[in-house]
């Protein structure tokens, strides 16, 4: 009996020992599992984590400094904002050049007339310029402690905005609203870039929905507004009677039917019907068919008002005002 006992203790002892083996050793492979689950999630985080910064990379944010604020002040945001790649900083940032060299041209030209006036009023030069130009006492504030920008480096902000992608900075880039005829000579260089780039970014722009730019673009086109002062624009591209047909009709498709668009739906009537004498019926139906076809792809246009007829006559658009970059 004894040996018996002895036999089924053994034998209990054994199966304890190999069920114990095997759980150990079950635990161990679990354990060599552990680090790969754990390491594929660390990996999954990290890859989530890079996708994240990546992301944020590509997401420049930030709000723009007031309107109102005097420039001194909001040009150190704007640069750093348009140096990351804000487009909307970047175009206000061309628009604040412009409008600054504007003011302190004008201050200056008002200051040789005081200096010259003879009567007087040199002694009140803030009377007399409110009354030579009403709005340089207001714009001079905004523009005080400011050198005035190269006519350089208000082309090249301009191209930096448009690049960026602000359909307003393409389209005011575009019509050379940032190049100067009296700076004409030191800025070769970026009239030849200017060249290369104007059509592509007036173009982009009217796709992307800019009635100034789908305008401007149908004027430069046309073989009648190369004939007196035509706009650089107009200087950049080829004449092409069919291109600027079909642009003018998209336009007249767009343009609202209220009241306060007669002039500007009469305007683009009377381009439609110049430019169409120049054109074959071949090129009547072409215009034709490429203007439904954009009408179907090309984004919703917003036009200028009627103010501007006379500047989208000649293929540009009048300078953009520092709250139309947003």
């Amino acid at each position: 009996m004894k040996t018996k006992s002895a036999r089924i203790i053994a034998m209990i002892i054994l199966s304890v020992a190999l069920i114990g083996g095997l759980l150990y050793m079950s635990s161990r492979k679990q354990d060599a599992k552990s680090p790969s689950r754990a390491s594929a999630s660390d990996s999954n985080m990290s890859i989530s984590k890079r996708n994240d910064v990546a992301q944020g990379s590509n997401r420049v944010g930030g709000v723009l400094p007031p309107i109102h604020q005097p420039l001194k002040e909001s040009l150190p945001i704007l640069r750093r904002m348009a140096d990351s790649g804000h487009p909307m900083a970047a175009c206000r940032l061309a628009a604040e050049y412009q409008f600054c060299a504007v003011a302190i041209s004008r201050a200056n030209r008002l200051d040789d007339i005081a200096s010259a006036d003879k009567t007087g009023l040199q002694e009140n030069k803030h009377t007399k310029f409110k009354l030579l130009d009403p709005a340089l006492p207001d714009d001079a504030i905004h523009c005080d402690g400011i050198d005035s920008p190269s006519s350089l480096t208000i082309v090249q902000a301009w191209r930096r905005a448009a690049e960026l992608g602000n359909v307003k900075a393409m389209t005011n880039y575009a019509v050379g609203n940032g190049l100067f005829a009296k700076d004409t000579l030191s800025n070769i260089d970026e009239l030849k870039t200017y060249k290369v780039n104007a059509e592509k970014y007036a173009r982009r722009a009217a796709e992307l929905g800019d009635g100034g730019a789908l305008l401007s673009l149908a004027a430069a086109y046309a073989p009648q507004t190369h004939e007196l002062m035509p706009s650089l624009l107009t200087q950049a591209v080829e004449i092409d009677v069919q291109e600027s047909l079909s642009l003018y009709l998209l336009a007249k498709d767009r343009i609202p039917g209220d009241a306060d668009n007669d002039a500007l739906r009469k305007f683009v009537e009377g381009k439609i019907a110049a430019t169409a004498e120049y054109a074959s019926p071949e090129q009547v139906s072409n215009a034709k068919a490429a203007a439904i076809s954009r009408g179907a792809t090309w984004k919703t246009s917003r036009f200028p008002n009627e103010r501007e007829i006379p500047a989208l006559a000649r293929g540009r658009v009048l300078d953009l005002e520092l709250n139309e970059c947003e």
